[in-house]
């Protein structure tokens, strides 16, 4: 199972078409806030709210995943996610699950 970012997943996307030609059944959850989370929360904590190139438009990652040849859902609901997680890990193909996360979550809660 990979773990990661819409930021990270937008620089390694076409890896999901390798795994979908190698046979390769991995389950891919994405926590997707519309952008360079981290890289927008570091800008706010040492320059306050002036954002550049942090922002993306609603990229729906399931469909971008089959239009690869995988599998994939958009949850919504955390109630929803144990069952897409199951539907991934039972899936004979790659499984992208794309799971919207609140942008203003901050981790950058404690001073570095």
């Amino acid at each position: 199972m990979l773990f990661v970012g819409d930021g990270s997943l937008g620089m390694s996307l076409a890896e999901i078409e390798t795994a979908v030609r190698e046979r390769t059944p991995i389950a891919i959850v994405v926590m997707n806030d519309c952008g360079y989370g981290n890289i927008k929360q570091e800008e706010l904590h040492y320059f306050g709210p002036r954002y550049i190139g942090v922002d993306f438009t609603d990229v729906r990652y399931a469909d971008v995943a089959k239009a690869m040849g995988a599998a994939g859902e958009r949850v919504t609901q955390p109630g929803d996610l144990q069952a897409a997680l199951a539907r991934a890990l039972a899936s004979d193909v790659p499984y992208l699950v794309d799971v919207m996360i609140d942008p203003a979550q901050n981790v950058w809660d404690e001073p570095i």
